[in-house]
């Protein structure tokens, strides 16, 4: 019958049944007792029976062998609460004639709800001022507890909220109620975007997120839930207005609870061993959040008297060493407004509720750290206190400024792309132009034109198909070096060979051009032949075009390294000009009319890089320009 009567009663969460039989004096021992009983204590029935008394089996704050045998005398049951092992149960009694039938109940399921909700209690105090909205859905009674700042958002305030009514606070809130489905069905949490209207048209865009909380079982009995305003904010005023209403009602609440909390000893003891509870619950939820959070007291020189571990972390300190400063040792603001006006920095900074953006210096390193910090001032244990929430601001900061960076970078691209087109098209009309011209005269005075003539007119020809072939290349090659396909292929190459080579087609394009070569005359390196022959040719060229004396190349190879200089006594480059040698489209303020399009510098500078080379220039304006270069072989 025993065994019957705890399977019926196993749907009430108890633990385990026994019968107690009252002995000599006010001790009780086991009578009789169900499996569930021997399981809690891990014993069986017998070696429980052999226990003298009730004390030999737990421990309890309260004697319970007293309470018990007031109970039998009384004939009325009795509620007693006890531990065994780290298990905290409830124990009721009922009079069976000289007996006591018990109920043993787990209160781990229990208290895991109350620490959850007294969490969000006590955590809701210290986000009053929180532009978020958190609310609780109790899924028994199908009750919703919001926070105040919904009531703002909707602009009215509704009474006995369920579930159905606070979904219809939501112009569509089916996407919530689908979330909720899933989350209590399998788990599956995810961020909802709903909308919400005001009574005066105002629409807020929200973010919504929630997790749930399972009994012992498994089964889904609470779900706790955060709607973040991610539109504009209310404006000041009303949040005040509607946190003082918020306040009072609270009150008015806390008020008759502790009237009904006082009626009896029971429910008084009940109640402070919750409180202890909410306390270590709220202090382990802080400790452990990511977010940094400090206390301050306002009557003592604002000096820091808590901090978590994310805190001493942010500071870069030990809490000991943190606890032993104040808020102006760490905020550099603070410093300053406190040699100027600091009561007025402290109340407007510190003391008025609000999230506002300042400075902080790490203490290790002396860094400093740009954060967002929300206040709240309660009191505490009959003193002032401000509760400081930081939001560390580095990351944020540094998004923006690679933001406003790729912006001026996709600017300064959209000005580079129109002076190239601008500088190309003028480039190729000039040589179209020529070639325009000269097939005109040969078609038209052909028979008129002497042999000599004739040949000239080809040459112009083929004069302006090079240049354009050679503005093509350029285009080219800096496509391959903007994609990343400029491709590097070293192979061993006869150095003083394709020097010669080089000079031979310079010396045809510049007849008026002495060209020197000064370096060793045999020299097989790994090189990349096409990339060389790009740079050098391109130095060489624009040292002929730019001067109207002698150019020297000379070269050399000392401690594995190739050594290249290519000087001329042109033009020079400006001072002023030297800082953008190396980018596109760059040319010299005194180039006047020569020709050019102001990318070979830069193609040059990348060809380099690829042979792990530097190239450097030295210049003085109307004396001459010298290009050293250096490639590791």
């Amino acid at each position: 019958m025993l065994s019957d009567l705890g399977k019926k009663l196993s749907a009430e969460r108890v633990e385990g049944l026994c019968i107690l039989e009252a002995c000599k004096g006010l001790a009780f021992r086991v009578l009789a007792c169900d499996e569930a009983f021997e399981g809690l204590f891990g014993k069986d029935c017998n070696a429980l029976r052999a226990a003298p008394n009730m004390a030999a089996l737990f421990h309890s704050e309260v004697p319970i062998e007293f309470e018990l045998h007031r109970c039998l005398q009384s004939g009325k049951p009795g509620q007693f609460h006890y531990t065994v092992g780290d298990k905290k149960v409830r124990m009721r009694a009922y009079p069976l004639g000289q007996n006591i039938l018990t109920l043993h109940e787990d209160l781990a399921y229990e208290a895991a709800l109350n620490h959850a909700y007294n969490e969000w209690k006590v955590t809701s105090q210290f986000l009053m001022d929180s532009p978020d909205v958190f609310w609780k859905w109790e899924i028994k009674t199908d009750a919703v507890t919001v926070t105040h700042n919904f009531f703002n958002w909707i602009g009215k305030e509704v009474f006995e909220l369920s579930l159905s009514t606070f979904l219809k606070q939501f112009q569509d809130g089916v996407p919530l109620e689908r979330a909720l489905k899933a989350l209590i069905e399998t788990d599956t949490s995810c961020n909802t975007e709903l909308k919400i209207e005001s009574d005066r048209g105002i629409i807020h865009c929200l973010c919504q997120a929630q997790v749930v909380a399972r009994n012992a079982r498994g089964n889904a009995s609470m779900v706790l839930g955060r709607l973040t305003d991610i539109s504009a904010q209310k404006q000041l005023q009303e949040q005040y207005q509607a946190l003082s209403e918020t306040l009072e009602n609270r009150v008015q609440r806390r008020t008759r609870q502790l009237a009904n909390v006082n009626k009896n000893l029971e429910a008084e003891m009940f109640e402070r061993m919750r409180a202890e509870e909410e306390i270590v619950c709220f202090k382990t939820t802080i400790d452990c959040s990511s977010e940094a959070v400090v206390w301050v007291s306002p009557e003592d020189n604002m000096r820091f008297v808590y901090a978590n571990k994310a805190a001493c972390e942010h500071f870069g300190c030990s809490v000991e060493k943190l606890l032993s400063l104040t808020l102006f040792d760490v905020n550099p603001q603070a410093v300053a407004a406190q040699a100027l006006h600091k009561d007025a920095w402290i109340q407007e900074q510190v003391l008025t509720p609000g999230i506002r953006e300042t400075l902080h210096q790490r203490v290790d390193n002396g860094n400093l750290i740009p954060v967002e910090v929300a206040s709240t001032v309660f009191d505490f244990r009959k003193s002032k206190r401000v509760a400081l929430t930081i939001h560390d601001l580095s990351k944020r900061k540094e998004a923006e400024a690679s933001l406003i960076t790729a912006l001026e970078h996709e600017r300064e691209l959209s000005r580079l792309k129109g002076v190239f087109v601008n500088m190309v098209s003028h480039e190729f009309r000039t040589p179209l132009t020529s070639i325009q011209s000269a097939t005109d005269l040969l078609e038209h005075y052909w028979e008129r034109l002497q042999a000599p003539e004739r040949e000239e007119q080809f040459d112009s020809v083929k004069l302006g198909i090079k240049r354009i072939t050679q503005l093509m290349d350029d285009v080219l090659l800096i496509g391959r070096i903007e994609a990343g396909k400029l491709t590097f292929s070293p192979q061993l190459t006869d150095f003083s060979k394709l020097l010669q080579a080089l000079k031979t087609t310079l010396s045809g394009a510049f007849p008026n051009r002495d060209i020197r070569l000064e370096g060793p005359s045999d020299g097989l390196y790994t090189l990349d032949s096409n990339l060389l022959q790009y740079i050098l040719n391109n130095l060489l060229s624009n040292a002929c075009k730019y001067s109207n004396g002698t150019v020297v190349l000379r070269w050399s190879v000392k401690e594995k390294t190739l050594y290249i200089e290519v000087e001329d006594s042109g033009i020079g480059i400006p001072e002023k000009d030297r800082s953008g040698l190396f980018k596109m489209f760059s040319r010299g303020s005194n180039v006047g009319n020569i020709k050019g399009v102001g990318v070979g510098l830069f193609c040059v500078r990348h060809c380099i890089d690829l042979h792990k080379g530097d190239i450097q220039c030295k210049s003085r304006e109307g004396e001459g320009t010298l290009f050293t270069i250096r490639i590791p072989l």
